[in-house]
C-alpha cells in the first residue's frame, strides 16, 4: 500500500472547507505547492499554476502583493501573521481571502519560503456589506428607530432620533432605555422583561426629550432574533402623537363644518319654496357675517345674493 503524499492528506483534510494550502519562495514569490481546493474558489487548475508559477502572484491585486512583501519581510519562527487579500480569478472576478502565513524550510538552495492557508472570506464580506448597508438605512431613515440590547442599553440611535429627541448618538449609545421614560425604572424593568419573553409592547406613553421635555409618543418595542432564531436584542420605533392629536381636532371641525352644510342642503331639497329657501340662508348668513347696517341684501331668483348700500 503507497503511503499517502502531504498534498493528497491537505485535499482530504481540506475537502469540505473552501480554503487551499499554498507555499511561495520567499524571494519573487514564485508557487512552489497549491492543493486542488484552489480549483473550486479561483477558477485556476493547481497544475496550471504550478506550471507557470508566476501566475499567482501575477493575479494578486497592488495591495496584496504589497502586503505579501510587507508581512514576508518580518516572517519569524513564532510568528503567523494575517494576510488578507484580493485575487483576480479566472473569470475576471475578484475574490477576497484570508491566509494564516508562517515561514517554512524551502527547496535545497532556496532554504526560506512562505506556506500559509488560504479561507474564501468573500460570504463573511458580502454579510459585513449587507449589515453594513442595513445599518445605514437605518441611520438615515425619516422614521425613529433604535436599537437596545435585552439588558435595555441602548446600542444604535438613528438620524430620526436625534432630531426627535434632541440627543446625539455619541450621547445615547451605551446609555439605558430608561432615561428617556418619565416613569420609575422597576416599570420600563417590566417592560424589557415582557419583549424579552418574546411579546410585542405597542403603548401610548409620555417620553423625555433633551430640550422639550415630556412629549406624547406612540412606543412599539419588539424583540429581534439573529442567526438561528436567537434573541439579539429589541428595536424600539416612536411617533410622536402631538402632531396626529393636531390633525384629529382639524378634521373633527372639516366634519362639524361639513355636516353644517349638509343640513343647509336638506332645507334646499325639503322646501322648494325659493323665498322660504334665500330666508333661510339669510339667517344662516347673519350668524357668519356682520353686514353693515346700511346695507341691503337683495335676492333675485336664480341670482346671487347682491348687497345694495344705500
Amino acid at each position: 500500500m503507497n503511503p499517502i503524499s502531504r498534498r493528497e492528506l491537505l485535499d482530504a483534510l481540506l475537502g469540505s472547507i473552501p480554503a487551499f494550502v499554498f507555499t511561495f519562495r520567499r524571494k519573487g514569490f514564485e508557487l512552489l505547492s497549491v492543493t486542488d481546493g484552489v480549483k473550486a474558489l479561483t477558477g485556476f487548475e493547481a497544475r496550471d499554476l504550478l506550471a507557470n508559477p508566476g501566475l499567482f502572484v501575477s493575479r494578486l491585486l497592488p495591495e496584496g502583493r504589497e502586503d505579501l512583501e510587507r508581512l514576508s519581510a518580518d516572517l519569524s519562527e513564532d510568528r503567523m501573521p494575517t494576510w488578507d487579500f484580493p485575487f483576480r480569478c479566472a473569470d475576471g472576478g475578484t475574490r477576497w481571502f484570508r491566509a494564516r502565513i508562517t515561514k517554512e524550510e524551502g527547496l535545497p538552495g532556496d532554504p526560506e519560503a512562505v506556506t500559509g492557508i488560504a479561507l474564501d472570506t468573500e460570504e463573511e464580506r458580502n454579510a459585513r456589506r449587507k449589515t453594513h448597508e442595513g445599518i445605514s438605512i437605518l441611520h438615515t431613515a425619516s422614521a425613529v428607530i433604535f436599537f437596545a440590547d435585552l439588558e435595555g442599553n441602548i446600542r444604535l440611535w438613528n438620524d430620526a432620533s436625534e432630531l426627535f429627541f434632541g440627543w446625539t448618538r455619541k450621547e445615547m449609545v451605551g446609555s439605558a432605555l430608561h432615561q428617556l421614560f418619565p416613569v420609575p425604572p422597576i416599570v420600563v424593568d417590566g417592560m424589557i422583561r415582557t419583549v424579552r419573553s418574546g411579546r410585542t409592547v405597542s403603548q401610548e406613553s409620555p417620553m423625555n426629550t433633551k430640550s422639550w421635555g415630556e412629549v406624547d409618543c406612540r412606543v412599539t418595542v419588539s424583540r429581534v432574533s439573529g442567526e438561528g432564531g436567537v434573541p439579539a436584542g429589541m428595536v424600539i420605533t416612536v411617533l410622536g402623537t402631538a402632531e396626529q392629536k393636531g390633525l384629529e381636532s382639524q378634521l373633527q371641525q372639516m366634519i362639524t363644518r361639513l355636516r353644517t352644510i349638509e343640513r343647509v342642503n336638506r332645507v334646499i331639497a325639503l322646501d322648494w319654496d325659493i323665498g322660504k329657501v334665500h330666508g333661510r340662508i339669510a339667517e344662516e348668513l347673519t350668524k357668519l357675517v356682520d353686514f353693515d347696517r346700511n346695507s341691503v341684501a337683495v335676492f333675485e331668483e336664480g341670482e346671487d345674493p347682491l348687497l345694495i348700500h344705500t
